[in-house]
C-alpha cells in the first residue's frame, strides 16, 4: 500500500483472554499503479483471479494489495518481504470482508481454491487475519484484525 501503521487496540476483546487485539492498517491512494510483474509476484494465478470476482465494487486488485500488507502489520511483521507467501484466502466482495492468511516458507501454490458463501477459500494457515476494506473517491483503506486460525467460520 501506500503506507499505514501497525496499531494496538488496549481495550482487548477478540484476541482470548481479554489481552489485547493486534490490528494492522493500510492505506493507498485510489489509482496508484503497479507494474504486471508486481501483480504476478504478489499474487497466485487463483489470487489475480479472485480480482474479477468484486464484480466493480472495488478496485479489487488493490484491496486484496492492501488486504495483504494490513495483515502482515496485525501479525507484527510489518511490511513483509514476502507479500507473495501471504494468501488471500477469501473474499467476501459484497461485505467488504477478506481473509488473508500466511504460512512462513510456504508458496502460494498451496491449496485448492472453492466458492465459500461467494467468496473464494483456499485453506488454512499459521496466522490469519479478517480485514475490513473501506472506500471513499481518493484512498483505499484495509483494516486487519488478528484472528485465531483454528476458529470455525
Amino acid at each position: 500500500g501506500g503506507g499505514g501503521a501497525a496499531s494496538c487496540d488496549p481495550r482487548g476483546g477478540g484476541g482470548g483472554g481479554g489481552g489485547v487485539t493486534p490490528r494492522g492498517v493500510d492505506v493507498a491512494r485510489l489509482g496508484r499503479p503497479v507494474s504486471p510483474r508486481g501483480w504476478q509476484w504478489a499474487f497466485s494465478p487463483v489470487g489475480r483471479g479472485m480480482i474479477y470476482g468484486a464484480g466493480g465494487q472495488y478496485p479489487a486488485g488493490m484491496a486484496l494489495w492492501c488486504a495483504k500488507e494490513a495483515a502482515a502489520k496485525s501479525w507484527g511483521r510489518g511490511l513483509l518481504n514476502h507479500l507473495n507467501q501471504v494468501r488471500v484466502t477469501r473474499a467476501d466482495w459484497t461485505a467488504g470482508r477478506i481473509t488473508v492468511g500466511w504460512e512462513p516458507g510456504a508458496g502460494q501454490s498451496a491449496g485448492t481454491a472453492k466458492n465459500v458463501q461467494g467468496g473464494t477459500e483456499i485453506g488454512m494457515s499459521q496466522y490469519q487475519a479478517e480485514v475490513r476494506i473501506l472506500m471513499d473517491d481518493q484512498y483505499l483503506t484495509a483494516l486487519a484484525e488478528k484472528v485465531d486460525p483454528f476458529r470455525p467460520y
